[in-house]
């Protein structure tokens, strides 16, 4: 059976029966809310971090709440997505002075050979010649683009790919794994997705597969206990977000970059205390948060 598209009245009905309260935020408020600033999929989407009763009702939830978790998200996404446009940029001047320094005179052998291992990305290279922003520069420069060029109209997950390549084959200059695995969180913000819709502790038979480097990394910071650490690194929000986190580290050299992340940290940091009483009650949310407070703490 499909499911039919419900207006806004009949969301707040839904949600009523599903034991949420609106004490705080009132029905016509949560309706505005819903049908001006974001809609019900994406709200219901942070009701994972609240436990069912038996009957299937909410226990202690508003919609004040779910409305906060949703802004916060989405300052958080907008951060993650700075810090990973970040690393892009200084992933590519790591790239193209390791060229220029020691593969001056072959860099266009490098393109040449990643293209023809990559055909793929050579007819997305293609695709994008009308493009009113690399069009240009595609069309002035194919078939034999300068290593300079290629790195300027692949996208994040093909540059990805060319930083695998040339660590491979010419010469490793970082762990490529935590590239990898920041393309996933810098992919979910990038396309709005919920990153803490689940904070959720998971079970702890399941293997860990968070990078060695970045265990050791939350390790170093002697001030989480090991069952919280095993514990919240099974979140996937938190291993893709420390991962981030570690990987700006060694890969952005600028200061000046640095210090305005951390300022940006700080301030996500104030606004998630905003509304703190909201969680007072959900042990989920608080050990998150203060599981996070030490991470972004430590940056």
């Amino acid at each position: 059976m499909q499911k039919l598209i419900k207006t806004s009245n009949e969301l707040i009905e839904h949600m009523k029966n599903k034991g949420i309260k609106f004490n705080i935020i009132n029905e016509i408020e949560a309706k505005k809310f819903l049908e001006n600033n974001n809609y019900y999929f994406k709200l219901a989407a942070y009701r994972k971090n609240y436990f069912k009763k038996l009957n299937g009702e909410y226990i202690n939830l508003d919609f004040a709440y779910l409305r906060e978790l949703s802004i916060i998200d989405m300052e958080l996404r907008r951060i993650v997505l700075e810090m990973a446009l970040d690393i892009e940029h200084s992933l590519k001047v790591i790239l193209l002075n390791d060229i220029a320094n020691n593969f001056k005179n072959n860099s266009h052998d490098i393109v040449s050979k990643f293209l023809i291992d990559n055909i793929k990305i050579s007819q997305d290279i293609e695709r994008h010649s009308t493009s009113n922003y690399c069009g240009d520069l595609i069309n002035k420069y194919s078939p034999n683009f300068p290593v300079w060029v290629l790195l300027e109209i692949i996208s994040f997950g093909d540059l990805v790919k060319f930083y695998n390549f040339y660590s491979k084959n010419y010469k490793k200059i970082g762990d490529r794994k935590l590239l990898y695995a920041i393309r996933q969180i810098r992919n979910a913000a990038a396309h709005s997705n919920c990153l803490i819709y689940n904070l959720k502790n998971t079970n702890l038979k399941t293997k860990l597969n968070i990078n060695v480097k970045v265990n050791k990394y939350v390790i170093s910071l002697g001030k989480i206990k090991e069952d919280t650490r095993k514990k919240k690194l099974r979140i996937k929000f938190f291993e893709d977000f420390i991962t981030l986190l570690y990987a700006y580290k060694i890969f952005v050299k600028s200061e000046s970059l640095v210090e305005k992340t951390r300022k940006k940290l700080k301030i996500l940091d104030m606004r998630m205390l905003k509304n703190k009483n909201y969680f007072l009650k959900n042990e989920v949310i608080t050990s998150a948060y203060k599981f996070f407070k030490i991470i972004i703490d430590d940056f």
